[in-house]
Formats: C-alpha cells, structure tokens, sequence
C-alpha cells in the first residue's frame, strides 16, 4: 500500500533524528526596536501566526516567515515547509537564490506538499516533535476551518515538548481565536530606490497583532538589508502615515552607494 505523504514525513524525521549538521546560519536579528522585540518573542516557546494582509502581500509574510525562527546557532538544523497543492499558484515557489539571500541553506529545507489543510496540521504537528528540525513552516489559503483553537493547541503543545517554532502563515482570512503566543500582520509598502534608477531593498510593514507576553499593537516600516542580515527601520514605531507619491519621502536610505561604472 502507498504511503501518505504524512507517512512519508514520519520516516524521513526518524532518519534525522540525531543529525545536526551545522548547516544553516539564519538571519541574525537587528538592533532595532523591531530586532529587540523578535529577540525577545524568540526565547517564548509555542505557535506565531503570520497574516498577509491580502493575497498579493503573501510573498511579504512568507518572507517574514523565513526570518521569525532566527539564527540557528552552531549545531544547525533542517527546516519543515508545509503547503497544500495549488499553494505555489498565489505565492509561486521556493526560490534558492532568495533563501540564499536570507542566509538560508536550501538543500536544508524540506518542502512539504499535502492534499488538504488537514493533513498539512498532522504533517506540522510531526514536524514540530522532532528534536533535529529548527522550525516547521505551515501556510494556509482562505478560511481554514480545521485550524481552530483546538488544532492550534496541539500544534502549541508539540512546538513546546521539543522547543521547535512553528510559523503559520495565513492568507485570505481574519484572525480568530487560535493559541498562538504572537500573531504578525504583514502588508508589503513601497520600496526606496537607491538612485539611479535602480530597485530599492524589499520593504513591508510589520504590526504586532498579539503578543501574549508583552504589549502588542506596535508597527514598524522595515526594510531587508542583505548585507546585514537584518531588517532596517523605515520610520519610527506607531501609526503608519500612508506615502505621498507627488513628492519624495525623506532622505533615500542608501543614498551615495549605487555608483555608476
């Protein structure tokens, strides 16, 4: 009889158990307002939710995703990336050189693709008991009923036994009561050019929804910087007013390093 997918997983996991090839370097963090808040919801065991604000924002929280887990120390481990078919048509692919970038190792991820929503939780929740994987990545599309509050904490209560993140990153719906210890709203903003005609750093708007041991409801304007390994604030934390496309808004943030020749 074929095996599920789920099965599948279950075997491979057990292969891994030991193996902690120092592989993987994560981003670091930043020293930021935004970088002291991650360093602290990071020492918190449990579930985070990641919503796209909208689906066209998606690629923004998955890439938020990749950094939420943080770096991963000296002994490395393997990444669990879980989606349900059809996923890849909204947020396209995993793409290596963009893991590169985020100072991930890509043979290092392990993608995951499941019929249905409820196989995708038996696949995080298996992923999340295993003691050689460093983070479980799960994303949902539309309203995904089976992960209710009951669903949520099973996955909370795998992730705490063997002190494995699990992000789940939720798309086309809005939040409900789940027992995530943090919740991120994600919504991609306009980038800075350089000059020069050249594209800006991948810029988004992060807002602590939830937090269930500190104070939520702050928002940051940050951009990737890929040198740093780390987000760079936009602006200062609070209420985000929105840009005026008839006039530049402030200072560029890499103006005088573009340079022609």
């Amino acid at each position: 009889m074929a095996l599920t997918q789920v099965e599948r997983l279950r075997t491979m996991l057990s292969g891994l158990e030991g193996s902690c090839a120092p592989v993987i370097n994560g981003p670091s963090g930043s020293t930021t307002e935004l970088g002291s808040v991650l360093a602290a919801v990071r020492t918190q065991r449990g579930v985070q939710e990641v919503f796209a604000r909208s689906v066209r924002d998606l690629p923004a929280a998955l890439g938020f995703a990749l950094f939420l887990p943080g770096p991963s120390g000296k002994r490395a481990k393997s990444c669990i990336w879980i989606r349900c078919r059809g996923s890849g048509r909204e947020a396209g692919a995993l793409y290596g050189q963009g893991l590169f970038a985020a100072g991930l190792e890509p043979s290092r991820i392990f993608l995951v693709t499941v019929r249905d929503l409820k196989s995708a939780l038996k696949a995080a929740e298996e992923g999340a008991g295993t003691r050689s994987i460093s983070a479980v990545v799960l994303e949902t599309m539309g309203e995904a009923k089976e992960l209710d509050l009951k669903a949520s904490r099973r996955l909370s209560l795998a992730a705490r036994r063997q002190n494995t993140p699990v992000i789940v990153v939720r798309t086309g719906e809005s939040p409900s009561a789940s027992a995530a210890m943090a919740r991120w709203g994600i919504r991609a903003v306009p980038s800075r050019s350089p000059g020069l005609g050249l594209p800006g750093s991948p810029a988004v708007e992060v807002e602590l929804l939830k937090y269930r041991f500190g104070v939520a409801g702050r928002r940051w304007r940050v951009e990737w910087d890929h040198e740093e390994q780390a987000f760079l604030e936009q602006a200062l934390s609070g209420p985000v007013v929105p840009l005026s496309f008839d006039r530049p808004f402030g200072r560029p943030a890499y103006q005088g390093r573009a340079k022609a020749g």
